[in-house]
């Protein structure tokens, strides 16, 4: 049995770029990916200001979706990666409101706790990431874990592993160096 392993430039993702789920894509698909993710950032931003949620359910992201060129289906072939790009969109703006609040501050854990209150819910999961047993981190519980995990530490390397969206990792100080990883599929 062949394996395929990927590098996870984990660096890259805390300044705001989660490349390692774009890589499997054509340019141009890419592009719209990027372009899907930001806007799912902006779209929550937006609510945040206006106590709103923006997707009621996979209904609203397909459509948004449909409205940036991208091409999905009904039958939910295309919800996984939907899913990816809505979570991606939750972590730029999860690093969004750390930068504007702090990454200590109560009114950042409490915004992270609305963002994620407005994550839509997605229940579709491939059967890749059943059998490797792959599981996002909800956005409070990552504000947490770094809280203690980061607590007096001003320099060094991190290394997270699990790589994905870099939901784990999105209140590291980007001036910290964070380790790539490689990734056994």
């Amino acid at each position: 049995k062949e394996t395929k392993e990927k590098e996870v430039n984990l660096q890259q993702q805390t300044g705001g770029s989660s490349d390692d789920i774009f890589a499997e894509t054509n340019n141009a698909d890419t592009d719209l990916h990027r372009k899907f993710a930001m806007t799912v950032k902006a779209d929550m931003l937006a609510a945040l200001d206006n106590d709103t949620k923006p997707y009621r359910s996979i209904l609203d992201l397909r459509k948004r979706a449909r409205e940036l060129g991208i091409e999905v289906d009904n039958d939910g072939r295309t919800d996984i990666l939907l899913q990816e790009l809505v979570e991606d969109g939750l972590v730029r703006a999860a690093r969004e409101v750390i930068a504007r609040n702090g990454r200590k501050s109560r009114t950042s854990y409490d915004l992270i706790c609305k963002l994620y209150e407005m994550q839509p819910t997605i229940a579709a999961r491939s059967s890749n990431r059943i059998k490797m047993q792959q599981y996002s981190t909800p956005l409070p519980m990552a504000w947490i874990a770094n809280r203690f995990a980061m607590e007096g530490k001003g320099h060094g390397k991190v290394l997270e592993p699990t790589a994905g969206n870099g939901m784990l990792v999105f209140t590291v100080p980007v001036e910290l160096l964070v380790q790539g990883a490689t990734v056994t599929q």
